[in-house]
């Protein structure tokens, strides 16, 4: 019985002060995207206070399908325990677990003014109410191929992976693949160069991806980020050992790389470069997980 009192009085208290911000929009203070705004709850001219609740606002512009992510990170005090959308209202609860980071991400359908709320409802046991505040809106992604030098990969329909599903990077077997590096010098005792193309889903958040592969002849890792609708850029690392081709060292590359959305399909040729060798990896089901060619340089009566 307690327990069903204690919920419906914080939900009376929800519900009390979505109402509050509703009916307070002068209190608001707007944040850019790609500002950290510092704050300080019971320190700020503008702060609201209600019955021992203290809260700071915040607002911002929005465009319909537009993405953002929010980032707080408590001081001394409190850390949030929840963030989600009340009301049309952003709500950051507090609990005393100092140093804590929380972030939110979501999106917008319409135009509008987004509010964020900052707030405490243990005022008499806080110490201080240090906190950053940090908003970032997220560029869109088109779907379809996205290419660089030397790298290739395809985005989903949503927008939220880049998936060999559907991939329009196809070989002439029929087989699709997400991902696809290409042009990485052999070391040592290989000659050539190497790709790899990967059968993969690999989950696009908040703007950003990553992915890793690591086993006995292979290791690479690779991440990325959306900086807007068309344009992308990471770091990669790639090392194949040259055992699988019959050579004694490795095919390696590593550092940034920047790709953007294009209406080209299909994978890429190399005019100058003939595959010479192929070696699969497979998962333990027996499906296709990486394709990796060597290529050689075609010779002169080619």
């Amino acid at each position: 019985m307690k327990t069903k009192q204690k919920c419906a009085v914080q939900f009376a208290l929800l519900f009390v002060f979505t109402a509050i911000l509703i009916i307070q929009p002068l209190a608001a203070r707007e944040i850019i995207p790609g500002q950290t705004r510092e704050g300080e709850l019971g320190d700020s001219d503008d702060m609201i206070a209600q019955n021992d609740r203290r809260y700071d606002i915040f607002t911002f512009a929005t465009q319909p399908n537009e993405s953002y992510k929010i980032t707080l990170v408590s001081e001394a005090f409190a850390a949030a325990s929840s963030i989600g959308l009340q009301a049309g209202v952003l709500q950051v609860a507090y609990v005393t677990t100092p140093g804590y980071q929380v972030q939110y991400s979501g999106t917008f359908n319409t135009a509008e003014q987004a509010t964020i709320a900052v707030w405490s409802t243990q005022w008499q046991s806080v110490q201080t109410g240090k906190y950053t505040l940090n908003l970032e809106i997220i560029a869109n992604i088109s779907s379809g191929v996205w290419r660089g030098q030397d790298i290739a990969f395809y985005v989903a329909e949503d927008g939220k992976k880049i998936t060999s599903n559907g991939s329009p990077l196809v070989d002439d077997n029929g087989k699709s693949f997400a991902l696809v590096v290409e042009s990485v010098p052999g070391k040592g005792g290989c000659s050539g160069s190497a790709a790899t193309r990967f059968v993969a889903d690999i989950p696009i958040e908040s703007g950003s991806f990553e992915y890793s592969v690591n086993n006995a002849v292979f290791t690479f890792t690779i991440d990325g980020t959306f900086t807007s609708e068309t344009e992308s850029n990471g770091e990669l690392s790639y090392n194949l050992d040259g055992e699988p081709f019959g050579c004694s060292g490795s095919y390696q590359k590593s550092g940034p790389w920047q790709a953007q959305a294009t209406t080209s399909n299909g994978l890429s040729n190399t005019a100058t470069m003939s595959p010479a060798h192929t070696y699969y990896e497979y998962t333990e089901t027996g499906e296709v997980e990486t394709l990796h060619i060597l290529y050689q340089p075609v010779s002169e009566e080619e």
